[in-house]
């Protein structure tokens, strides 16, 4: 199950494979899903597209919190603000 090592909330749906470190097994399915190519690219992306493609209903709000606070806490700041233009002023002599 999940070490302390792991903070990520998608953990207490998933455990390390025994079989291979690059994987991680659903503990619902037991399916194995990649959690990326080397130890230095370990991540949980996948883990979470696993989660709402395939038990999107036992993703409970407790593990989704944080996100629903970022974006509710983005759209009260009135959202992402437009980027001036980039403009080429660079004028080319071709003397």
């Amino acid at each position: 199950m999940s070490t302390s090592k792991h903070k990520s909330t998608i953990w207490s749906h998933f455990e390390i494979s025994t079989l291979d470190n690059s994987k991680a097994t659903c503990l619902y399915c037991k399916e194995n899903v990649s959690r990326g190519t080397t130890s230095k690219s370990y991540n949980t992306s996948n883990l979470w597209i696993h989660m709402k493609r395939h038990h999107n209903s036992e993703l409970d709000t407790a593990s989704t919190s944080k996100t629903t606070t970022q974006k509710t806490k983005r759209d009260e700041e009135g959202g992402l603000q437009p980027q001036p233009k980039k403009t080429n002023n660079f004028v080319r002599d071709n003397r």
